[in-house]
Parts: structure tokens; sequence; C-alpha cells
């Protein structure tokens, strides 16, 4: 049986992934969701080892872009 992992987003980040999404649907010429940005975060993050994630969490990104 495969572990269930709870994942809390936060209204900045799903503001992000939307838009991720926007500009992926301009670049593509076609809908890109959401959902599969969202996708796409959760693969990365899941392949992070926890030295990394510990280094991202750490970063203060608050004045980024």
């Amino acid at each position: 049986m495969s572990k269930l992992i709870n994942i809390s987003l936060d209204r900045e980040l799903w503001d992000g992934l939307t838009v991720f999404a926007g500009e992926q649907t301009i670049l593509q010429g076609k809908r890109f969701p959401v959902i599969e940005g969202l996708r796409m975060a959760i693969k990365v993050f899941m392949r992070l080892e926890v030295k990394e994630i510990n280094e991202a969490l750490e970063r203060d990104t608050r004045n980024v872009g």
C-alpha cells in the first residue's frame, strides 16, 4: 500500500501556479490546466532530498521577482 502525503496550498502558491499555467498556455498554444502545474511541482518536490528542502525553506524569497 502506498503512503499518502497531505499537501496544504497557500494562496500565494496557488496564484503562482495559475501564472505558470497561463504562461504555459501561451507558449504551447493550447490550454495548460493549473492542476498539471501542481502535479509537476509535486513530482519535483518528491525527488528533492531533505537537505535541498531545508535549504529552500530557509531561503528568503519574499522579494524575488
